[in-house]
């Protein structure tokens, strides 16, 4: 953005999502069973790694993990992450609900996913650890608010805004995070 310029890199197949590392040095591609890391430094590289779902959304931690949410199944699926340094696919035996939107949260530690094409809709959150998945826990308002399908962490990371305008808490105890503000 400071210069103006643009440019374009060469992937393997379409992409179906995209998402940029806290520190915007690095995006993750999503594809329909892979995803890709670019590296989008002055030589930009990518390393594409296969995933065992159909790839609808990425999320890219710090750590160069990225997460990978299934985006042609409307039911309960595992998060998918892959840890980049050694490239391989694992799943969580938790489950979040396949075609959702999420968003990492600024500590990092977690990514808050709204749910679409399900009624009533809801949100929910992936909490992450070292190993990758924790938990996965629903809001305790499973069809009192309409979360339109997408929701945002503020800058600072207090609150989660939904595409309705309904705003939630967004906390690392448990008994306020994802309570109606």
């Amino acid at each position: 953005l400071a210069t103006g310029r643009s440019r374009s890199i060469a992937l393997a197949s379409a992409p179906t999502s995209v998402a940029v590392s806290p520190n915007g040095l690095l995006a993750a591609v999503g594809h329909d069973a892979a995803v890709s890391l670019v590296d989008l430094g002055s030589v930009p590289t990518v390393k594409r790694f296969p995933v065992n779902t159909m790839v609808g959304a990425v999320v890219l931690d710090a750590s160069r993990r990225i997460f990978a949410f299934d985006g042609g199944n409307p039911t309960w699926m595992p998060v998918h992450w892959v840890d980049t340094a050694v490239g391989i696919d694992k799943s969580s035996s938790a489950r979040v609900y396949g075609n959702s939107y999420p968003v990492l949260h600024p500590a990092g530690d977690r990514i808050y996913l709204a749910e679409r094409g399900v009624s009533p809709g809801d949100i929910a959150r992936v909490s992450l650890d070292a190993s990758g998945v924790s938990a996965v826990a629903d809001s305790p308002y499973h069809g009192e608010y309409e979360m339109c399908g997408q929701v945002w962490t503020g800058s600072a990371g207090a609150r989660l805004y939904t595409a309705c305008g309904n705003i939630f808490s967004a906390s690392n105890d448990a008994s306020l995070d994802m309570r109606y503000a």
